[in-house]
């Protein structure tokens, strides 16, 4: 008697992007420039979406996120540079930054209380 089990690979849930309205987002260059942090619904925990109203983002311009009290942001893959002083300035303790990211500006991530920086391939 041949028996076939069942196997469950559990995948890794991506987290739920922070809703595109609270991003101020410059539709020709593809570029986030602003963020809506005092905005209730946005949040400090923000999880930037590869798309916003269907252009990929591929940039997050300087002072994208300047003293936007932050604590934790997730970067797509969409992302190919990330401008001056972008994240400075908040509370954030963890960054992993794609391998897709070509270009980081300068001080993109000072006056953070960072721990970790993980820039992957």
């Amino acid at each position: 008697m041949l028996s076939c089990g069942v196997v469950s690979l559990a995948e890794e849930t991506p987290p739920t992007p922070t809703p595109q309205k609270c991003f101020y987002f410059d539709t020709g260059t593809n570029t986030i420039t602003g963020y809506k942090f005092l905005d209730p619904a946005c949040g400090k925990n923000v999880v930037i979406p590869a798309e916003i109203d269907g252009k990929p983002v591929t940039s997050i311009g300087d002072s994208a996120f300047f003293t936007n009290q932050l604590t934790s942001v997730v970067i797509p893959g969409s992302v190919k540079s990330i401008g001056d002083s972008a994240f400075s300035t908040n509370e954030l303790t963890s960054v992993v930054i794609p391998g897709s990211v070509k270009t980081i500006g300068v001080g993109a991530f000072t006056d953070n209380p960072l721990n970790s920086l993980e820039i992957q391939d």
